[in-house]
């Protein structure tokens, strides 16, 4: 047993007390305290056993990257986790698990396989470019083509790895900060644009292989609501005024909190509410796979894409038009009806608290957005 090796305090943080630990180095000094993430002393203990049998208990130069990131971005084990966790609220979660997920696997696909045999404190500046490069170019990795990533991924990687040094630092784990006169990558301006209302009537009046395909697209067109919030849309939250929007789908994390965090309120005309309606039937997700989760992105996305493809491919390409282009399309069409800029952040759910139904309209109800609905029941008789 470690006992004689660490000394357990407790400290109170939000609404709950943490274990910490303070390690003794072989000249008989302390180490700075150390949360163990642990609320019982028990647990403590066991976390603190386990550092010590690994080699971690004393920060020191020979421990490998692959031994300290072993539990890191594991939803119920890493102490980053849990400390964003601790630091949110129900309505606005410090971290999310698909996005702890999202990282986990950036550490597992994309980190370990270059860091993992390094001592983490010989990782440095020099190495961190060398690796960015390594990802950008690709490689084979047990028989598999791994492809070169983009700069944008690389930089959303090397955040992954980021949060994990900069842990390590205030840990004392490593003396030296390794991503000291590291810029991000320059990244190519992947601004969306918005799709016109003569290019969408077309669009719809086109014939597509899947009409479920074309509605998942015209909610979106006709709500400005975002892929992953369409693929939510669940038999509770559909109401014949409005869709109460307070979850997103995730492809990794399932059912998530939104984007930004606020909930807010679609309105939705009697006619779209038909066509949602009568898809719904007694099924919970609207675009229920059959297994009971929605289904995929690529089941919607490829057909759309393919129709627009066949009408606009020179304007898609330059422009680049997507999906999440029928987002900016309501925005802007929306504003062009003349309808108030507060209500048109209110119904897209702008981050930055500028959608927040709380802030706005803390007693919502259907005659508030007139001139919304109006919009909306115009664009349906040109789509229909």
């Amino acid at each position: 047993m470690a006992h004689g090796n660490y000394d357990l305090y407790r400290r109170k943080s939000a609404k709950k007390v943490y274990y910490y630990y303070r390690a003794y180095r072989p000249d008989g000094s302390r180490t700075s305290g150390k949360s163990t993430g642990q609320t019982s002393e028990r647990a403590a203990r066991k976390y603190c056993e386990d550092l010590y049998r690994a080699g971690l208990l004393v920060p020191h130069s020979t421990v490998l990257f692959e031994s300290y990131a072993r539990h890191w971005f594991k939803w119920d084990e890493c102490p980053y986790v849990k400390d964003r966790r601790a630091s949110g609220t129900k309505r606005k979660p410090g971290i999310t698990q698909s996005y702890a997920k999202q990282l986990r696997g950036f550490l597992l696909n994309h980190i370990m396989p270059y860091f993992g045999k390094t001592p983490i404190s010989k990782i440095n500046p020099v190495m961190i470019r060398k690796w960015r490069i390594w990802l950008r170019e690709g490689r084979n990795d047990n028989g598999v083509n791994i492809s070169g990533l983009t700069n944008k991924s690389i930089n959303n990687i090397a955040s992954a790895l980021k949060i994990i040094m900069d842990w390590a630092y205030a840990e004392e784990v490593i003396h030296k900060d390794p991503f000291r006169g590291i810029s991000q990558l320059l990244v190519d301006d992947d601004t969306r644009g918005a799709f016109t209302l003569d290019q969408l009537v077309t669009i719809f009046h086109s014939p597509w292989d899947s009409e479920e395909a074309r509605l998942f697209a015209l909610i979106a067109a006709t709500t400005g609501m975002r892929e992953s919030e369409v693929r939510a849309i669940r038999r509770d939250c559909l109401y014949p005024d409005y869709i109460d929007v307070t979850m997103q789908y995730k492809p990794m994390g399932g059912l998530s909190p939104l984007k930004t965090k606020e909930a807010r309120k679609v309105p939705i005309c009697r006619e779209l509410y038909e066509l949602i309606d009568a898809h719904t039937g007694s099924k919970y997700f609207t675009f229920d796979s059959g297994n009971g989760v929605p289904l995929t992105v690529k089941y919607f996305v490829p057909r759309f894409d393919k129709i627009v493809l066949e009408h606009f491919k020179n304007e898609k390409e330059e422009n680049n038009l997507v999906f999440h282009s029928l987002r900016h399309f309501f925005n802007t069409y929306l504003q062009a009806e003349n309808v108030p800029v507060n209500k048109v952040d209110a119904v897209i759910g702008h981050s930055g608290g500028k959608g927040s139904m709380t802030a706005r309209y803390t007693d919502w109800r259907p005659e508030m957005f007139p001139e919304v609905y109006k919009a909306q029941e115009k664009l349906i008789y040109r789509f229909l």
